[in-house]
Formats: structure tokens, C-alpha cells, sequence
């Protein structure tokens, strides 16, 4: 299994939980943990590509 395959398992086993946490928000997740949490997509994008190499 791929690790984007991993990611979307784990993604999906904690649908429920994300959503009701953070319903209406942009999350950016890698592997297993939530690296932010933003109210607006490229808010999300611009600061998660300041700390972190895209891929």
C-alpha cells in the first residue's frame, strides 16, 4: 500500500471525528497528523508551503 494510500485510510477512519472537530474548515494533514487548520484554502496552501516541501 502507497502511503497516499495509507493516508487516505487514515483519513477516512477519522472522517467522523474531523468533521465534527473542524466541519467548514481547510485541514492540512500528512500521514497521521493534522499540520494546520485554516478558514480559508489558500490561507491553507500559502503557510503550509512556508514550513513544508510540497509533495
Amino acid at each position: 500500500m502507497s502511503n497516499l494510500e495509507q493516508e487516505f485510510k487514515w483519513y477516512l477512519q477519522n472522517q467522523n471525528d474531523l468533521v465534527d472537530q473542524y466541519e467548514g474548515k481547510f485541514l492540512v494533514i500528512k500521514k497521521t497528523e493534522i499540520l494546520g487548520v485554516f478558514e480559508d484554502k489558500m490561507e491553507a496552501i500559502k503557510e503550509t508551503m512556508r514550513e513544508y516541501k510540497c509533495g
